[in-house]
């Protein structure tokens, strides 16, 4: 991808599509974002659903649509763990929450990584 930016590519197949999609909307669905990230071929999605306070992290399936899983295949965490951090944990104070979620992530999920 850095190399189309250098060169300024305007064509679309010159950049990869994206991996992964977290989306952050408070306000009612008036599009079909799935079906957006469907045709973007967006391999994962984290979404917040506000109503159940959950996270849900979703794969493209084969058939075009997504499914709900228990983990991220990009990255070694599991939806209620992402949950603890957006939900749970206490972040009124930016910076602590963010030097609680670094060494969490350096003693967690950083040993999780496949070497």
């Amino acid at each position: 991808m850095a190399e189309a930016k250098s060169r300024r590519s305007r064509k679309i197949a010159d950049y990869p599509n994206p991996d992964l999609g977290i989306e952050v909307d408070i306000s009612p669905p008036k599009i079909d974002r799935p079906g957006i990230y469907a045709a973007l071929r967006e391999a994962e999605v984290w979404r917040f659903d506000g109503d159940r306070e959950q996270i849900l992290i979703e794969h493209l399936g084969e058939d075009g649509s997504y499914h709900s899983v228990d983990a991220s295949e990009f990255l070694p965490v599991r939806a209620e763990e992402v949950r603890r951090w957006v939900i749970e944990e206490d972040s009124r104070d930016e910076s602590a929450w963010a030097r609680r979620l670094r060494a969490w992530v350096r003693a967690e999920v950083v040993p999780r990584r496949p070497r």
